[in-house]
């Protein structure tokens, strides 16, 4: 799993992988991940991250996953101008916990078939033009 930076599309924070042991107990159900990526962000720039992850083909189709951001904590976002911590409920919008929306897992499938030859053929002729005489 990673969070991509969606302007750039380079990977701000992760990878790094799910522990879950695929047997839709306790772990599998939730989990939180640590990201220690260290990343600049500008004051007044607005950021649009998307969460990515690659699926095991053990997941049951149907499942869903929802990925949150926890609320930052008092000594995660430091000001790199003074070397002080910011206070994530004056300081960052939105300070609270955000939630995407609940995506649904469906299982890998590719599926093909042959066609019947054609019963007639089309020919297009092409006539060369010739060169004029001289």
């Amino acid at each position: 799993m990673k969070v991509v930076n969606v302007a750039s599309g380079a990977a701000w924070w992760g990878p790094t992988d799910l522990s879950g042991t695929g047997d839709a107990g306790a772990a599998d159900l939730n989990q939180t991940l640590t990201f220690t990526d260290v990343q600049t962000l500008e004051p007044g720039v607005v950021y649009e991250f998307a969460v990515t992850a690659d699926a095991s083909t053990s997941i049951s189709s149907g499942e869903t996953v929802i990925a949150t951001r926890l609320a930052f904590g008092a000594s995660d976002l430091r000001n790199i101008d003074n070397s002080t911590f910011l206070t994530p409920s004056a300081d960052v919008v939105p300070s609270g916990d955000m939630a995407g929306y609940a995506q649904t897992m469906y299982s890998a499938a590719l599926y093909g078939s042959l066609n019947a030859l054609a019963n007639s053929l089309t020919y297009v002729k092409v006539r060369r033009a010739s060169s004029p005489s001289v």
